[in-house]
Formats: C-alpha cells, sequence, structure tokens
C-alpha cells in the first residue's frame, strides 16, 4: 500500500488529474485532482454523462468533436487493441491547453481492454514555447526571403551601372582624339561609378546592421552642393530623354544650409526621391 501510494503522488506530481475508468460499465472514479479550479469534475459517475458535461461546458468548440471521439468507450478497445496509451491535445475555453492520456489498466484473458487510467495535464507553457519558437521560424523564414529579394535585386542594379560603365569605356575608345566625347564620358562614367558605390554602400550596411556593426557618424556637409550634384544628375538623364528638367531655387524653403551626418545616406535618398 505504502508503495502504491508513492507510485501515485509520483504520478499525481505530472498530472493535475487522475481517474480510473471501467470500460465495459462506463463509469470512472478520481483518484486525484490538484486542479479544482479549472477541472470542476465530479468524483465519480456515468463516464459518458460526464465526457458530455466536460465537453460542452470546457472544452473549446473546435475541438469538441476530437474530444468526443477520442473520449468514445465504445471504440477505446479497439483503438488501443495494440497500443499501450494514447494521447490528445485540445484547448479549453479558458486558453488552457491539456494533454489527456489514456493508459492501459487491465485486460481480459481475451487481451481486450476493460480498465484505463485518464491522466490531465496543463500544457500551456509548451504550447507558448512552440508557437513563440514557430513565430521565431517564420520570422527568420520572413528575412531570409527578403534578404534573398533584396540581394537579386541589388545583383541586378549593379549590372546596369557595370554594363554602363563598360559602354561608355568601348565609346571612348572609339574616339580617342575627340575631347568632347572623352569629357561626357568621363563624366558617365563618374556618375555610373557613384551609383554602384551607392548600391555597395547598401549592401556593406545591411550586413553591418545584421552584425549590430553600425557606427553613427557626424560630418560636416553643404546641402546646397549635396542637392546640386543630384540635380545635375536628373538634369542630365532628363536631357538624354528629351525631358525638361527644371531645378526653381527660390521656391524652396531650406533654411540651414551647412549641416552634419552623413551625407551619403543623405544624397543616396535625395536621389532616389528626385
Amino acid at each position: 500500500m505504502k508503495l502504491s501510494n508513492e507510485i501515485i503522488s509520483s504520478i499525481a506530481r505530472t498530472y493535475q488529474y487522475i481517474s480510473r475508468i471501467d470500460i465495459q460499465a462506463d463509469y470512472f472514479e478520481e483518484i486525484n485532482n490538484r486542479d479544482t479550479e479549472h477541472l470542476k469534475f465530479t468524483k465519480s459517475g456515468k463516464l459518458s454523462e460526464s465526457n458530455e458535461k466536460v465537453c460542452r461546458q470546457y472544452v473549446a468548440e473546435e475541438y469538441q468533436e476530437a474530444f468526443f471521439k477520442f473520449v468514445d468507450l465504445k471504440t477505446l478497445p479497439e483503438r488501443m487493441k495494440n497500443e499501450e496509451t494514447l494521447v490528445l491535445e485540445y484547448r479549453m475555453k479558458d486558453g488552457d491547453w491539456h494533454r489527456l492520456r489514456f493508459v492501459e489498466k487491465k485486460r481480459d484473458e481475451n487481451g481486450v481492454l476493460t480498465h484505463v487510467l485518464c491522466l490531465i495535464r496543463s500544457i500551456s507553457d509548451t504550447k507558448k514555447w512552440e508557437h513563440e519558437l514557430m513565430y521565431q521560424v517564420e520570422e527568420a523564414r520572413k528575412a531570409a526571403a527578403l534578404k534573398a529579394r533584396f540581394l537579386s535585386n541589388m545583383s541586378h542594379d549593379i549590372r546596369t551601372p557595370m554594363n554602363g560603365i563598360i559602354g561608355t569605356l568601348n565609346l571612348a575608345n572609339r574616339y580617342p582624339d575627340d575631347l568632347e566625347v572623352q569629357r561626357k564620358c568621363r563624366e558617365q562614367i563618374m556618375t555610373s561609378s557613384k551609383y554602384l558605390v551607392s548600391i555597395v554602400n547598401d549592401i556593406l550596411d545591411m550586413n553591418k546592421l545584421e552584425s549590430g556593426g553600425v557606427v553613427e557618424q557626424e560630418i560636416p556637409f553643404n546641402l546646397a552642393e549635396l542637392l546640386n550634384r543630384v540635380n545635375l544628375g536628373k538634369q542630365k538623364q532628363a536631357a538624354e530623354k528629351n525631358v525638361e528638367y527644371i531645378v526653381d531655387w527660390e521656391q524652396s524653403d531650406i533654411r540651414h544650409m551647412d549641416l552634419a551626418g552623413n551625407p551619403i545616406y543623405v544624397e543616396r535618398t535625395a536621389d532616389q526621391y528626385f
């Protein structure tokens, strides 16, 4: 008796609720209940009636059908014909998660299951951990997908100025003695090179951000000079497409020209905006 009590006490520390069930008699008897606040079950009685009450009153609606099928005593002996235990996880209406386990207790001379133990434990903490882990995995997948898309776009963007530089060099080689062509080619190469550097900086900044290596910089620069460089580049692009590009400085409302920060980011943002 002492040994049996010790075994029951050990199991009871793991499970909030333990009862024994007579399958043929449709009868259950509670052995231990450590959570009477949430598991408000009767001490004993007809199991099918108790299951009906418990399911409708406490089990979340989306799990009620699965709960009824699991606790059906008519099919339980066949379902546990070659099994010593069966397990069901379900959510309660109060949001708590339970794991219900039937454990073989006794079989008749033909090997047919006649008695089982019903063990219930709360697994809400485990479920929260699983959901958090799934969320982290999903966020990691999204981040990986965004990074792959970013690098794919960057590889395309890198090829564009590189092809421009190569094409411009080929053009310059065709007219080595034409100073005007050489000047325009150098300007075009400079524009493409700055754009290429901007793209490379984007890639490096992303890697620094992931490794925590981004350092804020306070570099003095003149906003008017920066915007002038951006506008000159845009005017050249517009002229190539026969588009009139007009900059009206008189309409601007910029009060402070001398600033401190990172002019590379500002120029890149301004270039994208214009």
